[in-house]
């Protein structure tokens, strides 16, 4: 005889894959800090780039005719 075999429903499954996926024990909470993932040298160089549009447009230089 065949023993009778407990199916799971389809919300326990979900459930399941859930906790089992979504734990929240190691990401980043509501309370902590981003974390700056650049390095010092990456950094400095960004602040130090002036980001301001040109003040003159650079020309487009045409082929000449031949």
């Amino acid at each position: 005889m065949m023993k009778n075999s407990k199916k799971k429903s389809e919300n326990q499954i979900i459930s399941e894959f859930h906790d089992k996926y979504n734990r929240r024990d190691g990401g980043a909470g509501k309370g902590d800090s981003p974390r700056s993932i650049f390095s010092e040298k990456y950094q400095n160089n960004y602040d130090d780039i002036n980001w301001s549009e040109p003040k003159t447009q650079k020309k487009i230089f045409k082929k000449k005719k031949q």
